[in-house]
């Protein structure tokens, strides 16, 4: 386990992030579940926020522009299995579990994703936040549909 980074604005607790957790590592493959990295607490009270995946974390933006459309390729892969679970969650009549899903990030705050040997991971997220509207997945990059062209 190895800490990403930390989270230096008042934020939410973390036991807020703890049920959406919960379903990703119960319901996902653990390649898409590590997709959002784990907040914890710091010695210091901040947030940090870590994965279990092994590698140095490279910024987004430290990507040249061909590993970046890679990574957001596949960040929106996992982020279409997350949409079409909630579906599935919805339809079995499992609602609270479909509207955690539904509220974790759909579009990447380039600022908060890394790249861990090629796998994505997105810090700095927030699940089941009461009063937000569900988000939905937005079509590729045009970076991304560019390189695949």
């Amino acid at each position: 386990m190895q800490r990403v980074s930390r989270d230096t604005t008042p934020d939410l607790p973390i036991a807020e992030h703890q049920p959406a957790i919960d379903l990703l590592h119960r319901l996902l493959p653990p390649h898409e579940s590590r997709l959002f990295a784990l907040p914890r607490a710091g010695s210091d009270g901040l947030r940090e926020w870590w994965t279990t995946l092994e590698g140095q974390p490279q910024p987004y933006s430290s990507l040249d522009e061909k590993s970046q459309a890679a990574l957001l390729e596949k960040y929106q892969g996992t982020l279409g299995d997350l949409h079409t679970l909630g579906d599935t969650l919805r339809q079995q009549g499992r609602a609270d579990e479909a509207g955690l899903l539904e509220h974790l990030p759909r579009t990447p705050d380039t600022r908060h994703l890394y790249s861990l040997n090629g796998t994505p991971l997105i810090t700095h997220w927030h699940a089941g936040l009461s009063g937000l509207p569900p988000l939905v997945v937005p079509p590729a990059a045009p970076a991304a549909a560019a390189a695949l062209a």
